[in-house]
């Protein structure tokens, strides 16, 4: 700032007349401002931030952090590069998952435990053109990843509801899975995310709500508090389990 301020100081010296000087004071203020565009653009697009997320983690249930998060130590199928082809090792991966990773808590003598049920589609558009594409197919089968809390901005859930579909809710950030296993969904649920690698693996989540993401070595510092660790499954695993039998 007292640099701009020497600037116009020189400027003004230099342009004598007052349109001038006014001109000038226009052309800067607007080259500020665009500069302040790019830099935001900038921090939008590799992922930096000026506001800190509070660290909300001891808001979710114990046991969800005990069972499905920050295990980065010890032997387990996400710390392990397991592939296809290992058949023998594959097959176990597939039981533990089935076993201890995909969720089932829908009660048929309870309804929905939603915040807003009077609304019919809750996606931002995405249902209808789902349901155009495949003529109001009934009783489908749906894998969404990123699931929120499976109300907000559900691209499912009217699917669900109307059309008697069930299917698989992914959700990696604990707030957000935490407050899904209220909501009485009839579908499967997993506090998991999708590995951006052929095998199973470990990674860090970055927590901001319904822009969450696996954590970049670019983000600030200020999220730190807020990135717990996630196993991340292999897609190809989670599908292979398609409904999930034996699911608790």
């Amino acid at each position: 700032m007292p640099f701009i301020v020497s600037c116009l100081r020189v400027c003004g010296c230099i342009f004598k007349s007052r349109s001038e000087r006014k001109l000038y004071l226009a052309i800067a203020l607007f080259g500020i401002s665009v500069i302040i565009l790019i830099l935001q653009l900038m921090m939008l697009f590799y992922g930096f931030s000026t506001q800190k997320v509070p660290d909300e983690l001891e808001e979710v249930k114990p046991q969800i952090l005990n069972r499905w998060y920050n295990f980065t130590n010890g032997i387990g199928w996400y710390n392990n590069k397991i592939q296809l082809s290992d058949t023998k090792n594959w097959q176990r991966y597939l039981k533990e998952i089935r076993k201890y990773w995909i969720i089932r808590r829908f009660d048929s003598k309870k309804s929905y435990n939603l915040k807003n049920p009077q609304i019919k589609d809750y996606s931002m558009g995405q249902t209808n053109v789902i349901q155009e594409i495949l003529k109001n197919k009934k009783n489908g089968f749906f894998v969404e990843c990123g699931a929120y809390d499976g109300e907000t901005r559900s691209n499912t859930l009217a699917l669900e509801r109307y059309l008697g579909w069930d299917g698989l809710l992914i959700e990696a950030d604990p707030i957000n899975f935490s407050n899904m296993m209220d909501k009485n969904r009839n579908a499967y649920l997993t506090a998991t995310c999708l590995s951006t690698k052929p095998y199973p693996s470990v990674n860090t989540f970055l927590m901001a709500k319904n822009i969450g993401r696996l954590h970049n070595p670019h983000d600030s510092d200020e999220y730190l508090p807020n990135t717990p660790d996630i196993a991340c499954s292999y897609f190809s695993a989670v599908f292979s389990v398609h409904r999930f039998n034996g699911c608790p």
